[in-house]
């Protein structure tokens, strides 16, 4: 008997052995489950993102290629607003440099106008004071004062005349490429 107790301390751990290695093997086993849960877990979250993300994306897509038409579309735009309207301001250019010219002919035009009018003149300012009397005094003025003024409505037509000539030499440019509005 006495080999009795040895083998009873030998057989409980042979016995406890054996629940050891099963409780190692189920945990090995709930380890693997609970691995092989966790990637299906990631998997899941990941196709969840993903689709999540797609609309998204779409969207965003979808939106990069309508602005990209609409700037391409605003860019023509401006290109044919551009080209229409280059002409106009052409025929403004050669307008404002017509009327730029004429103010040149109109400066010249007056100055030589004033010089007729003073050479016209001459002396007769002077010649006042060779009046014998109040008569003579009258006709001179008379004199004066209708030539004075036969000269300066003649210089006035004539500066009209040139005024008219310019706006119709500056309206010409505009005439021809003339659009209704």
């Amino acid at each position: 008997m006495a080999d009795t107790p040895t083998k009873t301390r030998e057989h409980k751990l042979a016995e406890a052995q054996i629940p050891a290695q099963e409780t190692a093997e189920m945990m090995v086993e709930v380890a693997r489950r609970a691995m092989d849960q966790g990637q299906e877990a990631i998997r899941l979250t990941l196709r969840a993102i993903t689709a999540a993300q797609t609309p998204v994306a779409e969207g965003s897509l979808a939106h990069g290629v309508r602005f990209s038409d609409n700037l391409a579309e605003i860019a023509q735009i401006y290109l044919q607003a551009t080209e229409r309207t280059a002409g106009d301001l052409e025929s403004l250019a050669l307008c404002y440099g017509q009327i730029g010219q004429a103010m040149q002919h109109w400066q010249t035009a007056a100055a030589d106008l004033m010089q007729r009018l003073m050479k016209r003149a001459g002396d007769k300012p002077q010649s006042v004071f060779s009046c014998k009397s109040v008569t003579e005094l009258a006709q001179w003025q008379h004199d004066m004062y209708a030539e004075m003024l036969g000269a300066f409505v003649s210089a006035n037509h004539a500066m009209l005349q040139l005024t008219s000539q310019v706006a119709q030499n500056a309206m010409r440019p505009l005439e021809r490429d003339r659009r209704p509005l």
